[in-house]
């Protein structure tokens, strides 16, 4: 069970560098919720324990303040204003929750920025992208990490340059849409098993007179359907397509954060 009140926490802002020292995991939590998201990714936290600074939007106890309440709070007006509540669903943030059954699958993409030290100028090479299961990578200034499971830090990874490695999540949503590919007078139809705002993965393998290059498909959900053009991932015919256009990118992601 997590100790929410020993403290044993220090929270890092990268871009002020302001340090503070010696806050419990309730702090941590309400700090992470009064900063705005775009700001977010220049916290950093370490707790007693932790071999090195972990970037707050990889620390599972601390995402877990994001989280939607069982009970929302409608507050009344402030004292001596007009107030109206209203909430826009396509405003909200989706919201990265690790342990989340939802969103346990993760696709990882990772690049190695070597920093210039001499000409200034940061130069970019591409490292293979991790695969399902693996480890995910947090990262430091100083020291690069592998975490097991999201969970915890253990041995640094020996990377011989100087830098730091970036990490780059695409949530995959477990959801069951219908498939309709017609293309030339053939018809398949099928269901998405998992989607994400860069792939579909379809049930079943895909027919031989799908194309390699992009074709258009439609998904239905509750008679309502988007056009998404898209091109299968490499030669394997694999359930797995790409996306390259999708005709209401807003409404794809309404689908994916509802249920």
């Amino acid at each position: 069970m997590e100790d929410l009140h020993s403290r044993t926490w220090c929270l890092y802002n990268s871009e002020t560098k302001f340090l503070v020292k010696e806050l419990n995991l309730l702090q941590i939590r309400a700090m992470l919720t009064i900063i705005a998201p775009e700001y977010r990714s220049h916290f950093w936290v370490w707790k007693d324990g932790y071999k090195g600074w972990m970037p707050i939007m990889n620390c599972t106890p601390a995402l877990r303040a994001l989280s939607k309440a069982q009970n929302p709070l409608y507050p009344p007006p402030p004292p001596g204003e007009d107030f109206v509540y209203e909430e826009d669903d396509e405003d909200k943030e989706p919201v990265l929750m690790l342990d989340d059954v939802e969103t346990s699958l993760i696709d990882l993409e990772t690049v190695v920025t070597k920093v210039g030290f001499e000409e200034g100028e940061a130069e970019t090479s591409e490292l293979p992208a991790a695969t399902e299961g693996n480890a995910a990578l947090a990262y430091t200034p100083q020291h690069v990490y592998e975490l097991q499971e999201h969970t915890g830090v253990t041995q640094p990874l020996d990377l011989d340059h100087k830098g730091f490695v970036e990490k780059r999540e695409v949530v995959r949503y477990k959801r069951q849409y219908k498939v309709i590919i017609e293309i030339d007078g053939n018809q398949h139809v099928t269901q998405t098993k998992n989607l994400s705002v860069k792939s579909i993965q379809v049930e079943g393998k895909l027919p031989y007179w799908i194309p390699h290059q992009s074709f258009q498909l439609i998904l239905e959900r509750y008679g309502e359907q988007i056009k998404v053009t898209c091109h299968p991932y490499g030669d394997t015919r694999d359930q797995v397509l790409m996306i390259d256009v999708i005709e209401e990118p807003g409404i794809y992601q309404k689908w994916l954060l509802e249920w």
